[in-house]
């Protein structure tokens, strides 16, 4: 998936912050090398990876001009 705006940026940044959270939650929680913990923090670590990929790429293509800056929000007149 490609994010095009900045609105999508934003809920994906939250988004990974939260999958972030939870992942060092799951490390820090009950260390074992069980087959489940491992596939959990397996998934969450490949999610938090999927998330920055999107978010690199968002940026770039900001910079280079492959999406439009989004004009600010218009002000409320008087």
């Amino acid at each position: 998936m490609r994010l095009k705006s900045a609105t999508e940026a934003a809920t994906t940044r939250s988004k990974l912050a939260r999958l972030e959270a939870q992942y060092a939650a799951a490390l820090h929680r009950h260390p074992t090398d069980s087959t489940a913990d491992q596939a959990i923090l397996y998934s969450l670590r490949r999610m938090i990876n999927q998330l920055k990929e999107e978010l690199i790429l968002y940026d770039r293509d900001l910079r280079t001009g492959r999406l439009p800056a989004e004009p600010l929000a218009p002000q409320p007149t008087p």
